[in-house]
């Protein structure tokens, strides 16, 4: 793929992620998943922990020099969101973590690699 392509492609995912992050942060903060994080044995203060790394997740997403890593984080919340569901039966729920994890590999590698094509230039 060409370059711009590429980036495109990139800042598409970016942003698909960021709403997605963003709004499962603001779900968090106003209390949407309470009830959930107490059936899952999670203290509260946890899900306003992970509502904290998903927005950090998110700003790092829109610079260059942290993208890396924010996706990354990103990752090991799915990561750590495909355990709480597999631990506790919702099966369906593993479609979501799924479609969202492969968006978030993909935008690592295209990360990865116009910042490698830019290097080459």
């Amino acid at each position: 793929m060409k370059p711009k392509t590429n980036k495109f492609i990139m800042w598409l995912f970016i942003s698909m992620m960021a709403l997605q992050f963003i709004a499962a942060g603001i779900g968090k903060f106003m209390g949407a998943w309470t009830n959930m994080f107490i059936e899952w044995g999670y203290p509260i203060s946890f899900m306003y922990l992970i509502g904290i790394l998903e927005f950090a997740g998110v700003i790092g997403l829109f610079v260059s020099k942290f993208r890396k890593w924010a996706v990354l984080l990103l990752l090991v919340i799915m990561l750590g969101a495909m355990f709480t569901h597999l631990m506790n039966g919702e099966y369906s729920r593993l479609i979501h973590n799924f479609i969202i994890i492969g968006l978030l590999s993909a935008l690592f590698y295209l990360d990865q690699r116009i910042k490698i094509s830019a290097i080459n230039i």
